[in-house]
């Protein structure tokens, strides 16, 4: 799931840096972590488990975005961002909702031709928009107020990015 590296508890961790941790950066400021979904919680993979596996981290990657289309499965709603256009919320089935932020494709309402514009508040929320023309940037402030909102009713203040996603 995408989530700052800084928000991790040490103690999930096991160690003061991340080093040893599995992920990959593809959204600016928000690496993707991958996580074990155990009945203690979710434990960020660390990269001794990961070698025992045997397996490149790019399969490991497709095979947990795979489980997260499977498994999770966020409570969808929509967002009024003025102007007449509409967006989308995606809420808490679990602490991977972030994860759905690859399969906004699949979600009616979040995805255009020119794919989604997207603000992820907390790893229990997106908040999202299709992307249809160029003018649909114009939805940016509105994205990040709806996300601020989010992430201060769950108890968490910091800048809010905006992201585009297009496959």
């Amino acid at each position: 799931a995408p989530v700052r590296l800084e928000s991790l508890r040490k103690g999930a961790v096991g160690a003061d840096e991340h080093r040893g941790l599995i992920y990959r950066r593809d959204l600016e400021g928000l690496p993707t972590v991958l996580f074990l979904n155990l009945e203690t919680g979710l434990v960020p993979v660390a990269r001794s488990l990961f070698e025992t596996w045997g397996e490149r981290p790019s399969a490991l990657f497709r095979i947990a975005l795979s489980n997260v289309r499977r498994e999770v499965k966020p409570e969808r709603g929509e967002v009024d961002l003025g102007g007449g256009r509409k967006g989308i919320v995606l809420r808490p089935d679990s602490d991977l909702t972030a994860a759905y932020a690859y399969s906004l494709g699949t979600v009616p309402g979040a995805s255009g031709k020119l794919g989604s514009l997207f603000a992820i508040p907390h790893s229990r929320c997106i908040v999202a928009c299709a992307a249809e023309a160029p003018e649909d940037l114009e939805c940016v402030p509105q994205l990040v107020e709806k996300a601020g909102r989010s992430r201060e009713s769950a108890g968490t203040t910091a800048s809010i990015d905006v992201y585009h996603w297009n496959g």
